[in-house]
């Protein structure tokens, strides 16, 4: 069993959503925070593939 967790950077959610990095970096910045939870990691924006993939069903079934 694996506890590694994967992550996406900003660049591949950005490439997903046919969205701008810029779109995504805006999002993380409103309080609440829009869009999937990002965390940083030495500065950069990492997206936990577990945590996309929820946030994106939970679009398509709105």
């Amino acid at each position: 069993m694996s506890t590694e967790i994967a992550y996406l950077t900003r660049l591949q959610v950005a490439q997903r959503l046919q969205l701008s990095e810029k779109t995504l970096r805006n999002w993380a910045a409103e309080k609440p925070p829009k869009g999937p939870r990002c965390i940083h990691i030495g500065g950069c924006a990492r997206y936990p593939v577990a945590d996309y993939d929820e946030w994106e069903r939970a679009l398509l079934q709105q």
